[in-house]
């Protein structure tokens, strides 16, 4: 996630709170996104397509009024292509706001319901703060999971004792 993408999505994220929008403009955004596919992107992006064609292509979606104006203010500082790190960030700030965290567990492995239910309810009284799961196949893994959130990881797996005892054992 870019900071110009970030930053937008505050904007994005305040005028939706002022206009007590936040879901409809996250739902928008992401029909925004699933309609911005090749030739439409290609078209959005193209430097020689003139800007009120955009914009009426833009018009054309009949996307809320806040997501259009958005959308435009976008394309008049040629940033539509950080649409989708705008997403991103714009759901950081929604969770944030709904006090929930989202965390990848790897493994090597599917894990049981049992077992992501039990990462999940430490991790929520840990943070205290609703948690979601995705379980991440990672076949080098050996044995064992590492736990990503918010730029923290929690390594439980084989491979990251061996590279501890094997750094241990060199010093």
């Amino acid at each position: 996630m870019t900071s110009l993408g970030y930053q937008y999505a505050e904007a994005l994220y305040a005028l939706s709170v002022e206009s007590q929008k936040q879901i409809a403009m996250k739902l928008e955004l992401e029909r925004f996104i699933g309609l911005y596919k090749e030739e439409v992107k290609l078209l959005l992006t193209h430097p020689k397509v003139a800007i009120q064609d955009k914009k009426r292509v833009i018009q054309g979606l009949k996307l809320d009024t806040l997501m259009t104006n958005f959308l435009f203010v976008l394309i008049d500082n040629h940033r539509l292509d950080e649409v989708t790190n705008i997403q991103a960030a714009y759901q950081d700030l929604l969770d944030r706001q709904n006090q929930i965290l989202r965390a990848k567990v790897y493994s090597n492995k599917p894990l049981s319901k049992t077992e992501l239910e039990g990462i999940k309810v430490a991790l929520q009284t840990k943070l205290n703060r609703q948690t979601l799961l995705e379980n991440v196949i990672d076949s080098n893994i050996v044995g064992g999971i590492k736990i990503a959130y918010e730029g923290n990881i929690v390594d439980h797996t084989i491979n990251h004792f061996i590279a501890s005892l094997s750094e241990t054992l060199k010093a």
